[in-house]
């Protein structure tokens, strides 16, 4: 008896106390978190081929949670015609034990897309590897945030080989 009703006091104690829909920041105590502040804010996406023919848009929504180690993204990207619809779920942190950036995005279908990342600061630019769970693909991608409130990536896939994706994210909201 005693210990169901100290599960129930503590799950009242957590349910009464307010949650932060975003954090103010990245954690102070890690410093190269710091780069990942630039995701925050809602963004419209444009995907485009290796032409440059636009096959895509989308709109998502990154903020910090858990104490400002990590960024959540979450959002949608219609692909060719709106039945393709792709969801996703993403995390991006900072792994002090092996000086690297770490990112996890979920997608709709099950697979999970792991990844490890690097900044550069003289170029404002983030470098992914990142490895498909469902076939083990590897991709590798560059996000470039050189220009204010404008996020330009480029995405190259393994599997077919040198396949190109490539979009630009603008900011629409809640800039840092």
């Amino acid at each position: 008896m005693f210990r169901g009703m100290s599960y129930c006091a503590v799950l009242t104690v957590l349910m009464s106390v307010p949650l932060a829909a975003d954090d103010p920041g990245p954690n102070s105590d890690t410093p190269p978190l710091k780069p990942l502040h630039q995701l925050v804010g809602t963004w419209s996406v444009e995907l485009f081929d290796g032409s440059g023919n636009r096959i895509g848009t989308g709109q998502f929504e990154n903020g910090w949670i858990l104490g400002g180690r990590y960024i959540e993204q979450h959002g949608k990207l219609q692909v060719g015609d709106e039945q393709n619809t792709i969801q996703l779920r993403s995390l991006f942190g900072y792994d002090s034990a092996n000086d690297c950036y770490r990112r996890w995005i979920f997608l709709q279908d099950g697979n999970v897309i792991t990844g490890s990342g690097t900044w550069s600061d003289a170029t404002k630019t983030f470098s992914w590897k990142l490895r498909s769970q469902n076939d083990n693909s590897e991709s590798e991608m560059t996000v470039d945030f050189s220009a204010s409130d404008l996020e330009a990536w480029k995405l190259v896939l393994s599997d077919p080989p040198g396949l190109t994706i490539q979009g630009q994210n603008r900011r629409l909201a809640n800039a840092p």
